[in-house]
């Protein structure tokens, strides 16, 4: 019987990489982030020509000397701590004559800092398939988290707190997935993510606090801190030296988990050393494999292929291998990673593929296992997922099988004694075959998800943002979360659909000033003068929301939202405006919303003050308060989202918190101001289309004969502010969107007493 470790197994191939031939080799090195086919090595430059190099020195002392001797070509370091100097590493720029010469000394290794870049597929398609299905009931049925045995998570009384970096492309601006901290390590740009990937990966691993993100595999509450560190720029590139600084920050940091969705070809010695002392420091490395299977067979990528990180490989939903998946020896583990559903920026959900995925699932599940053992080691829980894998063919395309979260939860002394472990417990650690006494997976295949997708890898559900590049994508969001800054945007009732004022003529003279913005005022003045809103009975009232609207239009227009220093080009300023046509269509779903008064709606209002009482209880005008609420939400005039905090709260901030802008409070009103309103604003602006009221018809969130089901909520006045607005509801622009629509049916969705 084997009695290595996975680490000793995959050690043991490793031999020494170092080899003066690293010019040659890893200038042909290409970092690919592991959701895609692979992207294509850049040529090497003329030899003569300086260019980046790191260089890595064994004592403080040669650190010093070299930083003295070439304190001119050192790249200057832009963070406020210099990360890299604890590992004493140094980023300059060199000719190959200096490199080489360099390098030749002991103790020194130079390697060149090469551009690693990242190439995905598209986890979404624009054309609309006859066999998609609702995306609630793809979340709700997530079957990767059955297909890993993690439909119910333990919850200890002993649990430990678990930190869980992401090295990606950083975390959505609009999204609430609760990070313990967030930095970026790319000089001179935020957090935010520009790609969409770091974001899909960090609600893969975890549901966010208000439970809008559906895909999360850890839930909420568990024991385990989230940090995003952010290396991959908007057009998913990175140098290796970033990938260096991201690591050396995590041991400074004490993380315990490393999640790291990308992988390069070229080993490199200073990749392999950073790793190792990675793991020497107790951290738990995660990596994707690889998609290149269909063409680079036995190929695992870097850092997948150190012995120190467990290399990640996909399955797909009949618990097969995915052929885009790489295999070989370094294959650790197998995990769900074709046709998952997942939840990417802007809260868009939709289903993707690539290895990325799979090693998600097993971060994740690294993090609850060891929360639950929390005096194992990384290593003891590395241990516990290889023994407790559900066996399954090939080791170099599963290793030791498929991740088995409920094994492993049920069975924590498979990592005791490694070495000495009784031979009924497990039969044979070469052909990862586990004990009878583990649990056998129960997963079957859902027949209703394989009729999902025309295409074997990926699907999409609501269109993505084609058209838009990822710095256009960041300058609307930047615009759609300033505009509740209270020292500016958010001190105009226009924007939030407050009060009197017309949603439906706001947002759609907000999108059109987006498509006509040419550097003059007089246009935007123009398309302000055609608002109308009969709810506003004084022209006193009429002429202050076009003065509004004016000076919002004015100042996204003419300012850059995200940094006033600069001013922003006409391009930026029609995406800013683009951003608050998105602002208030959500705020209308938010906050002109009718509350429920159903029986249904009377508990929910019941139970969210059953959970937080002390707190609403103190702050209601009335001691009655909550009964009044649910008789003014099923009275004859009814009772706005945004009327219920002003006229039943001392504290309006209490009432937002717990139900007007709580996400917890009436769901569907934040699912459909993002899969209706921002996804059809954003493909009509890409798409170079004209507005239409589409934007607040919730109906358009499924195509199906009962539609109507999807959403039980009405907009106030919206028939009326159609008509505001210059729409007919029983014209055609009206009646021809995803189904088949009548004028009744906009009739339902509108609340006009």
């Amino acid at each position: 019987m084997d009695s290595n470790t996975p680490a000793q197994k995959k050690g043991n191939k490793k031999k020494n990489m170092k080899n003066k031939k690293w010019i040659a080799a890893i200038c042909c090195g290409t970092l690919l982030l592991s959701t895609g086919i692979p992207g294509t090595s850049r040529q090497a430059q003329g030899a003569s020509q300086p260019k980046e190099y790191i260089i890595q020195t064994e004592s403080d002392r040669t650190y010093e000397k070299i930083s003295k001797q070439y304190e001119d070509e050192i790249k200057e370091e832009t963070q406020e701590e210099n990360t890299l100097e604890d590992a004493n590493i140094l980023v300059a720029e060199l000719t190959t004559h200096q490199a080489q010469a360099l390098d030749q000394k002991k103790g020194v290794t130079v390697e060149p800092n090469i551009t690693l870049s990242g190439q995905g597929r598209s986890s979404t398609e624009t054309k609309e398939q006859s066999l998609r299905k609702d995306i609630r009931s793809l979340a709700k049925e997530k079957w990767n988290v059955s297909a890993m045995s993690a439909d119910s998570v333990k919850k200890t009384s002993n649990s430990k707190k678990i930190n869980v970096a992401i090295l990606d492309s950083g975390i959505d601006a609009l999204s609430e997935i609760p990070f313990n901290s967030q930095v970026s390590l790319i000089p001179e740009e935020g957090t935010d993510d520009m790609t969409g990937h770091g974001t899909i990966i960090a609600n893969l691993i975890a549901s966010n606090k208000n439970g809008s993100c559906h895909s999360g595999i850890i839930p909420e509450n568990a024991p385990v801190g989230l940090h995003s560190v952010r290396i991959l720029d908007e057009c998913n590139q990175t140098s290796l030296s970033r990938v260096l600084e991201a690591l050396q920050w995590c041991i400074d940091n004490r993380i315990d988990i490393v999640n790291m969705s990308f992988g390069t070809e070229t080993p490199s010695d200073i990749f392999s050393d950073m790793v190792k002392k990675a793991g020497e420091a107790g951290i738990l490395m995660v990596s994707s494999v690889g998609n290149s299977g269909e063409e680079k067979q036995g190929t695992v990528e870097y850092p997948a292929n150190y012995p120190e990180v467990i290399g990640v490989a996909s399955i797909d939903e009949n618990m097969e291998h995915s052929t885009f998946s790489n295999t070989g020896k370094a294959v650790e583990l197998a995990a769900p990673g074709e046709n998952i559903p997942i939840t990417s920026y802007w809260g868009m959900q939709g289903a993707g593929s690539g290895t990325s995925y799979a090693a998600a699932h097993v971060t994740a599940a690294a993090a609850l296992l060891w929360s639950e053992n929390p005096r194992k080691t990384g290593e003891d829980i590395r241990i516990l997922m290889g023994r407790s894998a559900t066996a399954k063919g090939s080791p170099e395309k599963y290793g030791w099988g498929i991740l088995n979260y409920r094994n492993a939860s049920s069975h924590p002394e498979l990592a005791d004694n490694w070495q000495e472990i009784n031979s009924s417990q497990i039969q044979d650690a070469d052909t990862h075959t586990v004990s009878e006494h583990v649990l056998k997976p129960t997963y079957e295949i859902p027949v209703s998800l394989k009729a999902s997708w025309g295409k074997p890898d990926h699907a999409a559900l609501i269109p993505a943002v084609n058209g838009m590049k990822a710095p256009e994508v960041h300058a609307v969001k930047v615009a759609v979360r300033h505009a509740d800054d209270k020292k500016t945007l958010g001190k105009y009732d226009i924007l939030h659909a407050r009060n009197s004022t017309n949603y439906v003529s706001t947002a759609k003279i907000f999108f059109q000033a987006s498509k006509k913005w040419d550097g003059k005022i007089q246009t935007l003045n123009n398309l302000a003068s055609t608002y109308n809103s009969s709810d506003e009975l004084s022209t006193t009232l009429k002429a202050q929301s076009q003065k509004e609207l004016k000076a919002v239009m004015n100042m996204a227009a003419t300012v850059n939202l995200e940094d006033a220093s600069k001013k922003p080009t006409l391009n930026r300023g029609r995406l800013q405006l683009l951003g608050m046509a998105i602002h208030v269509a959500g705020d209308a779903y938010s906050h002109k919303c009718m509350c429920d008064g159903s029986d249904a709606g009377k508990k929910e209002i019941q139970r969210i003050f059953n959970n937080n009482t002390d707190k609403i209880q103190s702050a209601l005008i009335n001691s009655n308060g909550i009964n009044d609420i649910k008789r003014a939400a099923a009275s004859q005039n009814g009772l706005t989202t945004s009327r219920l905090g002003t006229g039943y709260f001392k504290n309006t901030d209490i009432s937002n918190k717990f139900y007007t802008d709580s996400v917890n409070y009436m769901k569907e009103r934040y699912s459909v101001a993002t899969k209706v309103a921002t996804n059809k604003l954003l493909h009509y602006y890409s798409n170079n289309g004209s507005f239409t009221p589409f934007v607040f018809c919730p109906y358009e969130i499924s195509k199906k004969s009962n539609y109507r089901s999807s959403y039980r909520y009405r907009l106030r006045h919206l028939m009326r502010y159609l008509k505001d607005a210059r729409y007919d509801p029983g014209s055609s622009v009206c009646l021809k969107g995803k189904n088949n629509y009548t004028k009744n049916d906009w009739q339902a969705l509108s609340f006009d007493r």
